[in-house]
Order: structure tokens, then sequence, then C-alpha cells
């Protein structure tokens, strides 16, 4: 795993969301690095059934899934801070 950034996961000290799609053709739901990310507090991983590579859409039409999302997240953060 040389080119992986598992080894930093428990060297990060800001809120950080991880978003995956087990149907993500790219970064496989054998790659996800599940315990490091639970051994951190600061992590928050979200794993969906769908939404690819980059292409979260909500529903059955073309609006964006992502922002409500991140906008949630950071909001809690700020909530928490």
């Amino acid at each position: 795993m040389s080119g992986s950034c598992v080894q930093h996961i428990k060297d990060i000290h800001i809120p950080m969301l991880f978003i995956n799609a087990l149907d993500d053709p790219m970064c496989y739901k054998q790659t996800i690095p599940i315990d490091e990310i639970k051994q951190n507090p600061n992590l928050v991983l979200a794993i969906t059934r769908h939404g690819g590579h980059l292409a979260y859409f909500g529903g059955t039409g073309l609006a964006p899934w992502l922002p409500p999302q991140l906008t949630q997240f950071v909001g809690a953060m700020l909530e928490w801070a």
C-alpha cells in the first residue's frame, strides 16, 4: 500500500467526512479503510449503495445529492465547535 493514504488517517485532527458509494468503479468497497476511520474520532464515514464515482444525484431527477449532505455536516461541526 505504498500509494495509499491509510497510514495518515490516524494523524487527521480536524473533522472530516468521507463519502463512498459501494458501486464506485474507481474506489472498491475492499479499499475503504473502515477500521482506520473508526479509530479516529474526528472522522465520519458515509457509505451509500449507489453514487458511482462523483455522480451523486438525488431521487429520479438530476438534483445533486451531495451539497445538502455537506451543508448538514458543516452545520453540525459548527454547532459542536
